[in-house]
């Protein structure tokens, strides 16, 4: 649990979500030097990403419990993952946009550009045996955006639980919640999964150089 004065009477379920700024990415601006080690040798948009979800996940700490992260020992526990002691958190990034969760209960979060697939095999291979059935009964102006957010909510409800290894198929989808929300003229597919039951903030922000 947190120990802050600010979250110790409260839940906290706060999901953050940004554009990947225009202006360029420095690895000198994260204040965690694990995660500039872990960055350094990668090159372009991914690594751009990578730069500005940490920067906003340190805004969401902040913002929300009144405190820098590294007041929370940010670190990579023994499956990889990213985790700190006293809060729980997740990110996300795709096509950029971004997404931060902060919580005191294990979270997950995804985002993913609503660019409906087309690709039944994919479906098969991604889906279990209800959700399939659910899918193939969409028409087909439904069935691509469907499956999108089928998928994401798969991808939040693995991050919540803290696997290793994402076995789509096995992971229940109705975990999650899904939403649609728009960043400029883009619209992503917003995903949540959380071991709390409190009704999640949505706040839309934009990073400062």
């Amino acid at each position: 649990m947190f120990s802050t004065d600010k979250t110790a009477s409260r839940g906290i379920l706060d999901v953050y979500v940004a554009p990947l700024p225009c202006f360029e990415a420095e690895l000198d601006s994260l204040a965690s030097e694990e995660r500039r080690r872990e960055l350094e040798g990668m090159r372009g948009i991914p690594l751009k990403e990578k730069i500005f979800v940490w920067r906003l996940l340190e805004h969401a700490v902040l913002e929300s419990l009144g405190e820098p992260l590294s007041r929370f020992s940010p670190h990579k526990n023994e499956n990889g993952k990213w985790v700190a002691e006293g809060v729980f958190f997740s990110l996300s990034h795709s096509s950029g946009a971004l997404a931060v969760a902060v919580s005191n209960g294990a979270v997950g979060v995804d985002i993913e550009r609503e660019v409906p697939p087309r690709a039944e095999n994919f479906a098969k291979k991604a889906l279990n045996d209800k959700e399939l059935s659910e899918y193939l009964s969409l028409d087909e102006s439904s069935c691509g955006k469907r499956l999108i957010e089928l998928w994401s909510m798969k991808e939040s409800v693995f991050k919540m639980n803290g696997g290793k290894i994402f076995h789509p198929r096995e992971t229940d989808s109705s975990k999650a919640s899904v939403r649609t929300v728009r960043i400029g003229r883009e619209s992503f597919v917003l995903s949540l999964a959380s071991k709390i039951s409190l009704e999640p903030r949505i706040i839309l922000c934009e990073l400062e150089k």
